[in-house]
């Protein structure tokens, strides 16, 4: 049994890791800023990550950080910078004067620093933690679908399911690989389970890369919908992701989440199903299982 520290716990990506952490036996410890959360068994530490030095305590004795918290949508490029990079910089920091053994970083396929504020602090961080002394493992995250959140992928399929007329960014061309939260959940606990994996890199996606185009006939097709796509042009929506900071419009969207559509990624992830069994399941199979209950 080990003791985990969680960052991100409330999210469903991160519920679901700590759930499954529970059911191996290991005692798991939550980082978190919300009154009220709570998960059985674990134990929840009230507090913000960017004030890391008050942890100091809560990281003694920890085996494993689980860093999943992170700002995903916002309009200010500084709001990823504190919290994304510079939090997680001091985290890192914090972890190797607390003596913490491993290190595991759940990152993004869209990094790098042509992908906007989201994914340069992101990549940032992950030179920081690169440059530690910590046994660290990086999961650069595919679009990740089986939420409850209806953003990304999940907002994509109940846009298609619920509305006449669909709006496409750009040609529709720009590429997605799915993975399920299971299958997220599954490899971190692969990480857990593989104690000599350290200083590794894994791209953790789906196994079909689609399109945004595909994505929709897809969905049209296995739930026999006619619908009217609109390919929006790029520049309208940058117009109208600018005019999102300033006038309440009915969308949410930003110049950032633009950029990261557009930014080349890696879809190989042999290496995870070579080191931790990695086998995720594909999105045409989950779709068809599910579309009784998603319609």
């Amino acid at each position: 049994m080990m003791r985990i520290f969680v960052t991100g716990a409330s999210s469903d990506i991160g519920k679901k890791i700590v759930r499954c952490l529970l059911q191996e036996g290991h005692q798991v410890i939550c980082l978190s800023r919300q009154k009220g959360f709570a998960i059985k068994g674990a134990i929840i530490i009230r507090g913000d990550l960017q004030d890391p030095t008050r942890l100091k305590k809560d990281l003694q004795g920890i085996d494993m950080i689980i860093h999943g918290a992170a700002i995903t949508h916002s309009d200010h490029a500084y709001q990823y910078e504190k919290v994304n990079f510079e939090a997680t910089k001091d985290l890192i920091s914090l972890a190797e004067y607390c003596g913490v053994k491993r290190f595991v970083y759940l990152s993004t396929r869209a990094i790098g620093p042509g992908g906007g504020g989201y994914a340069l602090s992101k990549f940032l961080a992950e030179e920081s933690l690169r440059a530690s002394h910590l046994d660290w493992v990086i999961l650069r995250l595919a679009e990740v679908y089986g939420t409850t959140k209806d953003e990304g992928i999940n907002s994509l399929i109940n846009m298609v399911l619920r509305k006449r007329i669909v709006p496409i960014v750009g040609n529709g061309e720009y590429e997605l690989a799915p993975v399920h939260v299971d299958d997220v959940a599954e490899v971190v606990l692969g990480v857990t389970r593989h104690k000599n994996i350290g200083k590794r890199l894994y791209t953790i996606c789906g196994p079909k890369t689609y399109s945004l185009n595909e994505l929709v006939s897809l969905l049209c097709r296995l739930y026999s919908l006619d619908r009217i796509v609109v390919h929006v042009p790029l520049f309208l929506i940058r117009i109208a992701a600018y005019l999102k900071r300033f006038l309440p419009l009915p969308f949410n969207i930003t110049r950032d989440q633009i950029l990261r559509l557009q930014i080349p990624k890696s879809s190989d992830f042999s290496s995870a199903e070579e080191d931790l069994g990695f086998s995720p399941i594909r999105f045409e199979s989950w779709l068809r299982e599910k579309r009784h209950f998603i319609v």
